[in-house]
C-alpha cells in the first residue's frame, strides 16, 4: 500500500487499470494504493479513474483482500489527529504523568434489518387491475349461465356461476398468503387459477364468438390472473426470492446459454474487455480467410483497431494465440499423446 492515496488521477494508475481485465483485479489494485482500504475509500479512488463497480461486489472483494493481507478493522480505534499527537507528546515530556482520558467515538446504532419488504404502490395497483378483470369475468359467467345454459332462476344462477369466481378469488388469496411467508411460493393455487382462467375463456368464446369472445378473455380472466402474477412478482423480487422449480431452472439455463452464445456470460469482464476479445478473435479468423471474403480487408482493419492489439500486449498475445490455433488446427489429428489408460 502506498503511504498516501493520490487525490488526482495519474497516467501510471490509469494505464495499470486499463491493463487489468476484470473488475475484481481493478479493485485489488485499488486496495494496494489506498492507505486504509475501506469500501468507501476504494470506491472513491476508483471513481477518479471512471471505474464504478457494483457496491456489493466491491465490498466482498475489499473484505477478501483485507483478510488475505491481514488488515484488521480500525473502526473502533481513535484517529490520531495532529492535536491529539501534540497533547500526547506534551504529556510524555512533562514530569507529572497525568492519565489521558480519550473519548471513544460513539457507536452509531445500526438500523435493524427489515424483515418485511417495503410496500410498493405498484403492487396495490396490480391488485386493483386484477379485481377489475374479475368483474369482467363475473359478467361473462353470469351471461353464459343465463343465455347459453338457460338458467333463468336468479338465486340458482348466482349459486352456479359464483362457484368459479369464488374459487378464483380464493386462489388469489392463497397465492398472496403463500408469497408473504418468508421464502414462500404461490403454490398449487397458481395452476388452479390458470385452469379456471381457461374455463372462463371457453365460456367467453361460446358466449360472444371468436372476436368479441377474445376481448372478454383478454380483459377478463387473463387480465386478472396476469395482473395478480405481476403483483406477486413485485413481492417476490422485493424479498430476493429465486425460484427453484424445474421450469425455473430450465429457464435460467437457457438464458445463460443464450447470453454465452453472444459472449455476454457473467465472467467478471466488463463490456470493453469483451469487445476487444471478440475483435481479437475476428482478426485471427479474417487473417486466414480467403481473399474473396466480402470486405475482408476493411473488416480486418476495423477489428484490429477495435481489439487494441497494437497497444495492449495481452490482446496481441491473445490474437496471435488464436491465429496459431486456427492455422495449425489440422495438426491435431496427427498429435501424438500418451494413452490415459497407462499407469
Amino acid at each position: 500500500m502506498t503511504a498516501k492515496a493520490d487525490s488526482r488521477p495519474t497516467p501510471k494508475h490509469k494505464a495499470a487499470l486499463d491493463s487489468l481485465r476484470s473488475q475484481a483485479d481493478k479493485i485489488r489494485y485499488a486496495c494496494e494504493q489506498v492507505p486504509q482500504p475501506t469500501t468507501a475509500a476504494v470506491r472513491e479512488w476508483l471513481g477518479l479513474y471512471k471505474v464504478r463497480p457494483d457496491r456489493s461486489h466491491l465490498s466482498s472483494v475489499v473484505s477478501a483482500w483485507r483478510k488475505q493481507n491481514g488488515v484488521g478493522s480500525t473502526g473502533e480505534l481513535v484517529t490520531l489527529t495532529p492535536e491529539l499527537i501534540a497533547e500526547l507528546d506534551a504529556i510524555a515530556n512533562s514530569p507529572e504523568q497525568v492519565p489521558v482520558v480519550v473519548e471513544k467515538p460513539r457507536a452509531v446504532p445500526s438500523e435493524p434489518p427489515a424483515d418485511k419488504p417495503q410496500k410498493r404502490f405498484s403492487t396495490w395497483v396490480f391488485l386493483l387491475g386484477a379485481l377489475v378483470g374479475l368483474v369482467v369475468s363475473v359478467d361473462t359467467s353470469w351471461r353464459f349461465f343465463g343465455d347459453e345454459l338457460g338458467v333463468t332462476n336468479i338465486p340458482e344462477r348466482i349459486a352456479m356461476f359464483a362457484g368459479m369466481e369464488i374459487v378464483l378469488v380464493a386462489c388469489g388469496i392463497s397465492m398472496f398468503e403463500g408469497v408473504r411467508r418468508r421464502g414462500g411460493t404461490p403454490g398449487p393455487a397458481r395452476w388452479l387459477a390458470w385452469a379456471l382462467c381457461g374455463a372462463s375463456a371457453y365460456a367467453a368464446l361460446v358466449l360472444s364468438g371468436p372476436f368479441l369472445g377474445t376481448a372478454r378473455v383478454v380483459f377478463g380472466p387473463v387480465l386478472s390472473v396476469v395482473a395478480l402474477h405481476f403483483a406477486l412478482g413485485v413481492e417476490l423480487r422485493a424479498r430476493g426470492y429465486q425460484r427453484t422449480g424445474t421450469l425455473a431452472r430450465i429457464g435460467r439455463e437457457l438464458r445463460e446459454r443464450f447470453l454465452s452464445r453472444f459472449g455476454l456470460a457473467d465472467d467478471e469482464r466488463d463490456a470493453l474487455t469483451r469487445t476487444r476479445d471478440r475483435a481479437a478473435r475476428r482478426v485471427a479468423r479474417l487473417a486466414l480467410a480467403p481473399k474473396w471474403t466480402p470486405l475482408r480487408q476493411s473488416r480486418l482493419d476495423r477489428n484490429l483497431r477495435k481489439s487494441n492489439a497494437a497497444h495492449d500486449p495481452e490482446a496481441r498475445e491473445r490474437m496471435l494465440a488464436e491465429l496459431a490455433a486456427i492455422r495449425h488446427a489440422r495438426d491435431l489429428r496427427n498429435l501424438s499423446q500418451e494413452s490415459p489408460w497407462q499407469a
